[in-house]
């Protein structure tokens, strides 16, 4: 039978369940399948099959939107148990009664996120009830014990009993897979979440007894574990207590040194999850999912009580400080490139608070951006603000730009033309102290100085540039 007589051409993608016959089994090298997914489907056939998943999906996406609007949702039931421990005072006092009861309410509310997280619900929902279960576990010590004794759970039950509980149907991709595991490491895991349970509330923001303190404990943890999500919850649990509010009210010797340590195991941190790499996008054709929000969090909390000990210093006293140098270090890191995509709220933070605390430093380096095909555009994507989009070909451009650290991200745009017809967007980070004593015309120049950009040649597609681009200076 001729090829054009065939009533199902192959192919390879569309599925994967197939009797694929031989490849050299006829003179034109044709290759033809049956489909035993059509004929087992209880639908009219394929065709319908994809119909029905396309619309189901929409109508998925409909009513979870109809459900948040309603209250409803894992998101909503987890900012209204936030709001029960309040903030400040009233967080401890509700924290510390929590240890001789729980009121209905929140049982009510633990049990119902619970719920949220059972295969019975979307892999998006269930996704996002992984996400609140490990941030309110982690930032309210003892709430653990009232999610083990709703009655989705056993009181101690194993993290294979609640990965296989949680387990969905279908395919999930891999940060579904790490999202539902953190979770369930979370509630089970019993040496780090004994170092803070076992400790009373006072205790957890205190560093004055003899001994390590919690927070010292919880940083030997993170160092000495041999899992991924131990050392994710070790830093999540620390997050959580620098969130306290009563830590930062002693500025003594013992909790300088802490505060010391804490930045030393950020810039650590930081280093290890790429923060220091000049570059954007991912770094790796395949990056293992991470806990970044996690990270995000300890920083946005390290940032905020540091900041709070600067106000009450004398600025002569600042660079005295035992936690100032590895501070700095910690600001300088939140303010490379990457840093505004792993860790976008400390980062912004860093950027709005400390620039008139720290000196900018300026540094010429090679960026490597992603920009696809000839055809112009105006526009950045939304997450990836460096990265240029066009249609067509992917391609590799090399920028040679001037990326400035420690300055504030307010982010001025500077539009550049290229002979070739392609717009960069590009954005510098600029300094608001720095800018009250250059006039326009003195931006201008060093803008025009600094921000000289080679785009170099690419596969012979794109000529070489001849001068330096005319570029456009915005002040926000």
């Amino acid at each position: 039978m001729a090829s054009s007589l065939a009533v199902i051409p192959w192919n390879a993608e569309s599925n994967k369940a197939v009797a694929k016959i031989d490849e050299n089994s006829r003179p034109e090298g044709g290759r033809w399948a049956l489909f035993f997914k059509a004929i087992q489907s209880p639908t009219s056939g394929r065709t319908m099959d994809q119909v029905y998943t396309t619309l189901g999906k929409a109508l998925e996406m409909q009513a979870n939107r109809a459900a948040y609007a309603f209250g409803l949702g894992p998101q909503v039931v987890a900012q209204k148990i936030k709001i029960y421990f309040g903030k400040g005072e009233e967080t401890i006092q509700r924290l510390e009664l929590l240890a001789t009861t729980v009121p209905p309410k929140l049982e009510k509310r633990c049990l119902k996120l619970m719920k949220y997280a059972l295969p019975t619900e979307s892999a998006n929902v269930q996704h996002q009830a992984f996400k609140n279960i490990v941030h309110l576990v982690t930032s309210f010590p003892g709430l653990r014990l009232v999610f083990l004794r709703t009655k989705c759970l056993d009181t101690s039950p194993s993290l294979d009993t609640i990965s296989q509980l949680w387990n969905h149907s279908g395919c999930p991709d891999e940060d579904w897979e790490f999202w539902k595991i953190l979770a369930a490491t979370c509630l089970s895991e019993c040496t780090i979440s004994t170092i803070v349970e076992g400790s009373s509330i006072s205790d957890l923001t205190n560093c004055q007894h003899g001994g390590l303190s919690v927070i010292e404990q919880l940083m030997v943890q993170h160092d000495c574990s041999d899992s991924q999500y131990s050392s994710a919850l070790s830093l999540r649990y620390l997050g959580g207590i620098l969130g306290f509010s009563a830590f930062w009210q002693d500025m003594g010797e013992t909790h300088c040194y802490v505060v010391n340590k804490l930045c030393s195991k950020l810039v650590k941190v930081f280093k290890d999850i790429g923060v220091d790499v000049l570059a954007l996008g991912p770094i790796e054709e395949s990056e293992l999912p991470f806990d970044y929000e996690g990270v995000d969090l300890l920083a946005t909390n390290l940032l905020t009580g540091v900041l709070n000990w600067f106000n009450k210093l004398d600025q002569d006293n600042w660079a005295k400080q035992p936690w100032y140098e590895t501070f700095k270090e910690v600001v300088q890191l939140l303010y490379k490139p990457r840093a505004g995509e792993l860790l976008p709220c400390s980062s912004v933070f860093a950027a709005s608070h400390f620039e008139e605390i720290f000196l900018t430093v300026f540094q010429d380096a090679e960026l490597k951006l992603v920009v696809d095909g000839d055809n112009e555009t105006t526009h950045t994507p939304k997450n990836m603000p460096y990265q240029m989009k066009m249609r067509d070909n992917i391609q590799e451009m090399k920028m040679i730009c001037t990326t400035q650290t420690l300055t504030k991200t307010l982010w001025p745009q500077v539009e550049v033309s290229c002979p070739c017809q392609m717009r960069i967007a590009v954005t510098p980070i600029w300094n608001r102290m720095m800018l009250t004593y250059l006039n326009q015309d003195r931006i201008l120049d060093i803008v025009q100085t600094h921000l000289e950009m080679q785009i170099c040649h690419i596969q012979g597609q794109l000529p070489s540039l001849g001068p330096t681009p005319q570029a456009h200076h915005h002040v926000l």
